[in-house]
C-alpha cells in the first residue's frame, strides 16, 4: 500500500527546468528621401513551447474493436499520446530588409524580404511504436503496433519569406475616385527543414485584397482573403515520416456596409464568407496520390450580422 500512494497523489508529479540567455536586437531606419524609407533589422529570439506540451501527462485511447470478428492483425488498436517534459525552447536569428514609399494621398507602398534561421525547431512525430519505444516509455508490451504521437527537438529550420503591401485612394484617376480606396497586401514563405518539422501556425502564402467605396452617408467595403495550404499535425499509417494533415487552400469574401442616419447614429451590416465556401482538410504525404487525399469537408455557412449603432 505504501507503494501505491506515491503514484496515486493527485498532481504528484513535479518536473523542474530552467533556461536563460541574451537575446539583442538592432534597428535601422534610412530616410532615403522626403517619402522613400529603407528598413533594416536583425533580432535573436527564441520561442517557448506551450505550456500543455510539457506539463507531464501520457493519454492512452483505445479504439473499439472487436478481434472476436475482426482477425486483422494491421488493425490499430489505439493512440498512444506522450507530453515530452524535456522539450526546450528553440532560438532564431532574423533578419528583415523592407522599402516604404508614401504617396503624396495617404497611400502606402511597401515591400520588403526576411529571413528566420531556427536551431531546436520543435518537432511533431506519429508513427506506429515499435518494441523499442515502448520499452522507452516503460508500457506494457501489448501497446506495440499502436500510433505513438509526441514532440521533439527535431533541429534548424530556415524560414523565408516576401512580402508586400498596397494602400492607395484613386483620387488621382478623377472626382470618381475620391470617393474609393483600395488596399492589397500578402505574405510568401518558403519553410525549409527536416520531414518531421512541425509547420503548424505556419502559412506559405496569404494573399489580402479589398476595396473600399464611401460617400457621406454610404460606406462599403469589400475584402477577400486567399490562404494557401497548411501544414497540421502529423499522420501515421500513409508509409511516409513526411504525412500531416493539411488544411486546404481557400478564398473568402467579407462585405461591410455602413448607413449613417446622423453623426452620432447609424445602421451597418456585415457579410462573412458570402458565397459558403466549405472549409476542407487532407491527410497526405510523398506517396499519397491527391484524389486519396481528402479527410473531411466542413460547412460553417455565410454569417450574417446587422445592427444600430449609436454614440451618445
Amino acid at each position: 500500500m505504501e507503494e501505491l500512494r506515491p503514484p496515486r497523489t493527485e498532481r504528484g508529479y513535479r518536473a523542474v527546468k530552467s533556461y536563460d540567455g541574451s537575446y539583442p536586437s538592432l534597428h535601422l531606419n534610412l530616410n532615403a528621401a522626403e517619402n522613400l524609407v529603407v528598413r533594416f533589422a536583425w533580432a535573436q529570439t527564441y520561442g517557448r513551447p506551450n505550456f500543455t506540451e510539457i506539463i507531464p501527462n501520457s493519454t492512452v485511447s483505445e479504439n473499439d474493436i472487436d478481434l472476436s470478428n475482426n482477425p486483422n492483425p494491421n488493425q490499430v488498436r489505439g493512440t498512444i499520446n506522450i507530453r515530452n517534459t524535456g522539450l526546450k525552447p528553440w532560438t532564431a536569428d532574423n533578419y528583415d530588409l523592407s522599402i516604404e514609399y508614401y504617396t503624396q494621398n495617404g497611400g502606402v507602398f511597401s515591400a520588403g524580404v526576411f529571413t528566420k534561421k531556427i536551431k531546436g525547431f520543435f518537432g511533431a512525430a506519429s508513427r506506429i511504436a515499435t518494441a523499442e519505444d515502448i520499452a522507452t516509455l516503460g508500457l506494457d508490451a501489448r501497446y506495440v503496433g499502436w500510433i505513438l504521437n509526441t514532440k521533439f527537438n527535431a533541429g534548424d529550420a530556415t524560414v523565408s519569406g516576401i512580402e508586400f503591401n498596397v494602400s492607395q485612394s484613386l483620387r488621382g484617376l478623377g472626382r470618381w475616385g475620391n470617393h474609393f480606396q483600395v488596399f492589397a497586401n500578402g505574405t510568401k514563405l518558403d519553410l525549409d527543414g527536416g520531414a518531421a518539422l512541425d509547420w503548424q501556425g505556419f502559412t506559405p502564402e496569404i494573399l489580402n485584397w479589398g476595396v473600399t467605396f464611401s460617400k457621406k452617408p454610404i460606406t462599403v467595403m469589400a475584402k477577400w482573403q486567399y490562404r494557401g495550404e497548411a501544414q497540421m499535425a502529423p499522420v501515421a499509417g500513409l508509409g511516409t515520416v513526411d504525412a500531416f494533415t493539411v488544411e486546404g487552400a481557400r478564398t473568402l469574401l467579407d462585405l461591410n456596409a455602413e448607413y449613417q442616419f446622423t453623426r452620432r447614429l447609424s445602421f451597418f451590416a456585415n457579410a462573412r464568407n458570402v458565397f459558403n465556401v466549405w472549409y476542407r482538410t487532407l491527410a497526405k504525404g510523398s506517396l499519397t496520390p491527391d484524389y486519396a487525399a481528402l479527410r473531411n469537408v466542413r460547412n460553417y455557412g455565410a454569417q450574417y450580422t446587422m445592427g444600430i449603432k449609436g454614440t451618445f
